[in-house]
């Protein structure tokens, strides 16, 4: 799955970075079912989750609705009044079409890693499945917090191998790597642009 979500690491063949990357693999999954235990152990004392995580309120509103298509408000097209009912109609189904696409292409990663930690949860630890709906809530959040976590492990390494870093690099500091590779992303960037133009240059002399 790494692999598949992250195309920089499926390239990386340097035995010393594989190591980071499957030590950080092995880990991924831990801090969610223990915190998840935890909250199930006091569930079923029969005590008020909202006393143990003040926020669960909030986090029942933010958690449950931030994974939804964006699609445009559809008054956006009363401006143009020359417009008929069944051309804005057509438009704003077009939109959400489009919105829908693309929101699946940006969620798939996701929705796997998302499949991959509940069929494993719910296969050896199958009593969560009773939560009630708070407990649910807090499941939630628990996978969104190991979601994050485990796109800022892996898209650390994925920079690290599309900028070139070396092995000796695998122990820079925090703020030294990072100004390295925005200094490398820079270049990359000035690169690329470069390139475009004498591209742009070329098709230019040839018409």
């Amino acid at each position: 799955m790494v692999n598949r979500h992250y195309k920089y690491i499926a390239t990386e063949t340097r035995p010393e970075v594989l190591a980071r990357i499957e030590r950080k693999i092995e880990w991924v999954g831990h801090e969610f079912i223990l915190f998840l235990r935890n909250m199930v152990e006091e569930w079923k004392t029969g005590k008020d989750l909202r006393e143990v995580f003040p926020k669960l309120d909030e986090w029942a509103v933010s958690y449950l609705s931030y994974r939804k298509p964006r699609y445009q408000d559809p008054t956006f097209w009363d401006q143009f009044d020359w417009l008929t009912k069944e051309q804005i109609q057509k438009f704003i189904e077009k939109d959400r079409k489009e919105a829908d696409e693309v929101f699946a292409f940006k969620e798939k990663p996701r929705s796997e890693f998302y499949d991959l930690l509940q069929s494993l949860t719910f296969k050896y630890y199958p009593e969560v499945q009773e939560l009630d709906a708070d407990g649910w809530i807090m499941f939630e959040v628990f996978m969104r917090d190991e979601y994050t976590n485990y796109e800022l492990d892996f898209e650390h390494y994925d920079g690290f191998i599309k900028y070139g870093f070396g092995v000796d690099d695998l122990d820079l500091p925090y703020e030294e790597y990072n100004a390295k590779c925005a200094e490398r992303w820079k270049e990359q960037r000035e690169a690329e642009l470069r390139q475009k133009e004498e591209e742009n240059k070329t098709e230019e002399d040839g018409l």
